[in-house]
């Protein structure tokens, strides 16, 4: 913990902030994602928020690599991702850590939405197209997934569903699901 406060206090610049630190996990989502920590910092009358995202290294997959490689070919995508601050994987135990700005978000409601923020969602949207997926490709991995019982990773899932023998696990979760 001690090396991804450093590493925050010298992303804030001020070595000396105060850094809180709080582990949290969100229900359900256990078999991927470990948890987070949330960092608030403080320094004078500033203060930041940081997200701490722990996972083991099979499904942190490509997100180390969307800063390491994406970012360094593609600098545009930068600018709408939230900076990586620390990125560590144990020695110990296979669990990696990734660090980064937390970035307050909120779903678009497009029927009630702000002009400017209508643009600065397309201005976002054109930055994403600017990239050809065919591209991007040769720089991920292929993505690692498993089918928990639950919906939310059945959804998550459907991105391999054109790859048969994905398509046959996500089937076979489906009928453990139903007929239990």
């Amino acid at each position: 913990m001690e090396r991804i406060e450093r590493a925050i206090r010298d992303h804030t610049g001020d070595v000396n902030a105060e850094v809180r630190t709080t582990y949290s996990m969100i229900p359900g989502v256990g078999l991927q994602n470990l948890g987070f920590y949330e960092h608030t910092v403080r320094s004078g009358r500033r203060s930041w928020s940081f997200v701490t995202k722990i996972s083991t290294s099979v499904f942190f997959g490509n997100e180390p690599l969307f800063y390491t490689r994406l970012i360094s070919r593609w600098p545009q995508l930068g600018t709408i991702a939230p900076s990586q601050v620390f990125f560590g994987r144990s020695e110990l135990v296979d669990v990696c850590l990734l660090t980064m700005e937390k970035v307050d978000g909120c779903e678009p409601d497009i029927a009630t939405m702000e002009v400017e923020k209508m643009d600065g969602l397309v201005r976002h949207y054109k930055t994403l197209l600017s990239v050809d997926p065919a591209e991007v490709e040769r720089y991920l991995l292929p993505r690692q997934f498993a089918i928990g019982f639950n919906h939310g990773y059945l959804v998550q899932a459907m991105h391999g569903i054109h790859v048969h023998a994905w398509a046959e696990s996500v089937m076979a979760w489906l009928e453990t699901a139903v007929c239990r």
